[in-house]
């Protein structure tokens, strides 16, 4: 069902980074656009390496979703098959810890449609790099995690370091007032 080939081109990681900044500064404070999954009940599963300097990858996916699942009105459960949101883990070599690419029923990702943003979210490619994240935490991991889920959950960056989406990796785990409200009044 949510199916596409697995982009991992330097240079489309570099666009997609660049892009991800200009809509970061250019949109409304809490959402990437208008655009959202047409449920709450959302599957997602878990691809690439699940351990890496030292520490798992698969528990703070785990925790991660269990956050969005249990602080809000998102019901996440892990699947094999018909995701909605993929997370990624392995080697890239964008200059960047995670990265969300959405996509829409016609399986266009906002790198080439920016107004994906502003659709019908049909699955999301959520990466992690493991050049930045083998040394990290696992607080920090699950950090990266949460933070990647709710921007393909149609989060926008925010400036609060209170908020999981503040747009830099911390030790922070946990949703603060807003991140629930944009989720809630979302879906």
């Amino acid at each position: 069902m949510h199916r596409t080939t697995l982009v991992t081109s330097r240079r489309l990681f570099a666009v997609a980074l660049i892009c991800a900044f200009g809509f970061a500064t250019g949109v409304a404070a809490n959402y990437l656009g208008s655009g959202q999954h047409p449920s709450s009940t959302l599957g997602w599963a878990y691809s690439g390496y699940t351990s890496g300097g030292g520490g798992s990858y698969t528990t703070p996916a785990v925790n991660a979703m269990s956050t969005w699942s249990s602080q809000t009105d998102l019901y996440l459960y892990y699947t094999t098959s018909s995701w909605d949101v993929v997370f990624i883990t392995d080697f890239f070599s964008g200059g960047w810890a995670g990265l969300a690419v959405c996509y829409n029923n016609s399986g266009q990702s906002w790198l080439s449609n920016p107004a994906v943003f502003n659709q019908t979210l049909a699955y999301c490619y959520a990466y992690n790099d493991r050049n930045d994240m083998d040394s990290a935490s696992q607080s920090r991991r699950q950090n990266l995690f949460t933070h990647e889920a709710g921007h393909c959950f149609s989060l926008a960056h925010r400036s609060s370091t209170s908020s999981i989406m503040y747009p830099y990796v911390q030790s922070k785990t946990t949703l603060d007032t807003q991140d629930k409200n944009n989720i809630n009044a979302r879906y």
